[in-house]
């Protein structure tokens, strides 16, 4: 079995083997986390473990701002949203699972709206119309599959 280390970071992929004085630049200058990696026979898994707390949250929209962390095949988004904060409408070819952990936010799918709560769970159908807008100050997650690549 090889191991080797794999960045996640807002900048790109330094996965690839490169000097040790280059990535010590590349880490420090992007504020990547750094996950162990370990080859499994054909496919690589990151380590379980990632710790948010080490990075600074990106702001996607106004008002949503998020940690994200990607997975072989997915993309988890664990964001901040702050209250009156909108969501447009829109729609992606990523299945979306809604986890609602604090706050009050009114989600439309497909033309119905529901307010969810601490607790409740939505699910989005890929290519499915979606808008929204936090009612309160939120933190939700987000699971997407496949991966969004426009996250990274």
């Amino acid at each position: 079995m090889h191991a080797w280390l794999h960045f996640v970071c807002d900048g790109p992929d330094l996965a690839r083997s490169h000097t040790n004085q280059r990535r010590k630049r590349f880490v420090e200058k992007n504020r990547c986390l750094i996950v162990s990696v370990r080859r499994v026979g054909k496919e690589s898994l990151a380590m379980p473990f990632v710790e948010l707390n080490q990075s600074e949250p990106r702001e996607i929209f106004p008002g949503f701002k998020a940690h994200v962390v990607h997975s072989a095949n997915m993309t988890f988004a664990h964001w901040t949203i702050k209250a009156g904060a909108t969501l447009p409408e829109h729609a992606h070819v990523h299945e979306q699972v809604v986890n609602m952990l604090e706050g009050v936010f009114e989600l439309t799918i497909n033309g119905e709206t529901r307010k969810l709560g601490q607790g409740s769970v939505a699910i989005i159908p890929s290519h499915a119309l979606h808008s929204g807008k936090a009612i309160t100050d939120c933190r939700i997650i987000d699971a997407f599959y496949p991966v969004r690549e426009d996250y990274r």
